[in-house]
């Protein structure tokens, strides 16, 4: 089960590891993520994450020694309630926008990029990070 951390550094950025990091231009408050898993026995899993409340491009990076470079792990980004309790997530779609690219497996763990699109405040974001059991077979070159 990764550990949950946090730090914040670069002044243009803030990361989140979560294992949980967060990278951004305009950073909210300092928090704690806070994470639900989903694990099944051959390290393919889902994880939701709440990383806190930001503004702007947040990079972000989770640490789980069952994936790596080779890894097929998809991604998803929302508004949602605050953890502030032990009941299930309340994930919205509000006036904010949010884009997740650049999702990048690498030994250890996966960064990813989520734009917080159209609000100027910190608001709480959710994620969910799905590993996927197995790997593609080779790579087709376009």
């Amino acid at each position: 089960m990764p550990e949950l951390r946090s730090s914040a550094y670069d002044s243009t950025a803030t990361q989140l590891t979560a294992g949980v990091a967060v990278e951004t231009d305009k950073k909210g408050e300092a928090e704690q993520p806070v994470m639900r898993t989903a694990l099944t026995s051959n390290g393919a899993g889902l994880f939701r994450v709440c990383w806190g409340r930001y503004r702007g491009r947040v990079i972000c990076t989770f640490n789980y020694s069952d994936i790596n470079h080779q890894s097929v792990v998809l991604v998803t980004a929302s508004e949602g309630d605050e953890a502030n309790s032990t009941a299930s997530p309340q994930r919205f779609i509000g006036s904010a926008d949010f884009t997740v690219t650049s999702i990048a497996p690498f030994d250890g763990g996966v960064r990813f990029a989520v734009q917080i699109i159209g609000w100027d405040e910190p608001i709480p974001f959710w994620s969910d990070i799905v590993i996927m059991d197995g790997f593609p077979p080779g790579f087709i070159r376009a």
